[in-house]
């Protein structure tokens, strides 16, 4: 595929030319300077679902204070789990059609807003989070299931509503 006049002028290196292109699934390959390279496309950007997970899972583990005996419960069961639950209601607003991939998407998203947490407080004290694997488990544990249970909540909700 040669760019056209208007994509090679916000091209940032305008002698570079895709000779061919050809669409298989979600998978694409293209021939660049006779080197074939393949990505996958995903029709539908996961960003603003794992977005909206991140958000959820910083906001539950960089608010709890630590010191407390029972603050990873606290997290999981009064800020993470309720915003996961709506996190993939919105979702699922705007993606009807992949309930579980929502659900995946933002339990992954929750996991990395924890995970955050937890490197920062590894990287000033190396003995902070000794059991962090059992820290993302339990969070997994809980949130997973919520997200779950949202996703085809809302799903069958469209599929009610004839909206699917």
């Amino acid at each position: 595929m040669i760019l056209t006049e208007k994509q090679e002028k916000h091209c940032l290196r305008p002698d570079l030319h895709f000779e061919t292109s050809q669409r298989l699934g979600f998978i694409r390959k293209i021939r660049l300077f006779d080197v074939q390279v393949f990505f996958v496309m995903r029709k539908k950007s996961n960003l603003f679902v794992l977005l909206l997970g991140f958000l959820i899972g910083a906001l539950g583990y960089w608010t709890a204070d630590f010191s407390e005996e029972r603050a990873l419960y606290e997290s999981v069961y009064y800020i993470k789990a309720p915003g996961a639950f709506l996190a993939v209601l919105i979702a699922g607003v705007f993606r009807k059609n992949q309930p579980s991939w929502n659900a995946l998407t933002v339990s992954f998203g929750v996991m990395l807003g924890m995970l955050s947490r937890i490197l920062v407080d590894i990287l000033l004290d190396p003995t902070s989070h000794n059991l962090f694997p059992f820290e993302l488990m339990i969070g997994l544990v809980i949130v997973l299931p919520v997200c779950f249970v949202g996703a085809y909540l809302i799903h069958g909700v469209f599929y009610i509503a004839g909206k699917n």
